[in-house]
């Protein structure tokens, strides 16, 4: 792993430059080949502490041509909802899609926790 890419992880939450970091994490996630990379940099990713950002990482979840079927439940799940910001970011995005999400996660929506 580079040491830009430690650094930006290691700093993602608390940095005043919120978006530069979070497009170069993005940019990661997207190169990345290896599933533990994905996993840390999804992680980071719903760190950013700020509302625009977490929403718009929200909204990647349903779009197969940005993020992974395999990871949106994870990233929805574990790295958004990590905090309480990503909590309420997450209901605000997706607020009335209960249906939209059972037919993407089908069941797996309710084992969440067995992540």
């Amino acid at each position: 792993k580079s040491t830009i890419f430690n650094t930006v992880i290691s700093v993602s939450p608390v940095t005043s430059e919120v978006k530069e970091n979070w497009e170069f994490l993005w940019d990661k996630y997207l190169t990345s080949q290896q599933a533990t990379e994905k996993d840390v940099i999804y992680y980071a990713l719903g760190l950013i502490d700020e509302d625009a950002t977490l929403k718009t990482f929200a909204g990647y979840c349903l779009d197969p041509s940005k993020v992974r079927p395999a990871d949106a439940l994870y990233i929805l799940g574990r790295s958004i909802a990590q905090t309480r910001r990503g909590r309420v970011v997450f209901l605000a995005v997706h607020a009335g899609q209960l249906a939209r999400l059972t037919e993407e996660f089908t069941d797996s929506l309710f084992a969440v926790d067995a992540y």
